[in-house]
């Protein structure tokens, strides 16, 4: 699934793979952009609330998406693998009930190999806000609530039990602490 905007995408070929186009950012929404980067959010997780509050819909559409996908494995991608991809991520772990510990950790993982050169930027916006980036990812994750989040944006209960079973082993208890993927 690929959750790049269309001004973002080349065509491309993957022969045995379904190809789903999913643009997250809404990238029409102008005014709520400017907000984001007046207020320093872009490009960190900072904007991650604001983004959830304003456009659950689309969040709805890349679960769905997910929930829909044929067996097998399933990859999800941004133009960095950060911040759309990091979303949807956190999306998907809060979901399966992962610990919000668990969370930070794997976000934190993965944003260690995401554009490494904008890493200066990203910590001067947080430090901006009084935050890092495990403080971001766990502001984001107080209080959510994925299921009503994506429910009230349009997916359905049977797209969110799908998803919940493909990401906890057809359901079987995980090992503690452990981040689950869907498959």
């Amino acid at each position: 699934m690929d959750l790049r905007n269309d001004d973002e995408i080349e065509p491309y070929d993957a022969p045995g793979m379904d190809l789903v186009h999913v643009p997250l950012d809404d990238v029409a929404d102008v005014e709520f952009w400017r907000q984001v980067r007046r207020e320093g959010r872009d490009g960190s997780p900072l904007y991650y609330p604001l983004f959830l509050a304003r456009k659950p819909e689309r969040c709805a559409a890349a679960i769905a998406a997910l929930a829909e996908a044929r067996p097998g494995g399933v990859l999800f991608h941004c133009g960095l693998g950060r911040d759309r991809t990091g979303l949807v991520a956190l999306l998907l772990l809060a979901l399966a009930d992962v610990e919000p510990a668990a969370i930070v950790a794997d976000y934190l993982r993965a944003a260690r190999s995401a554009a490494p050169h904008q890493a200066p930027l990203i910590e001067a916006a947080l430090r901006h806000h009084g935050s890092t980036l495990a403080g971001a990812v766990r502001a984001t994750l107080d209080g959510l609530d994925p299921a009503g989040l994506l429910l009230a944006g349009g997916a359905t209960s049977a797209q969110l039990t799908a998803i919940r079973t493909r990401s906890t082993h057809e359901g079987r208890p995980r090992r503690s602490g452990s981040v689950p993927r869907v498959r």
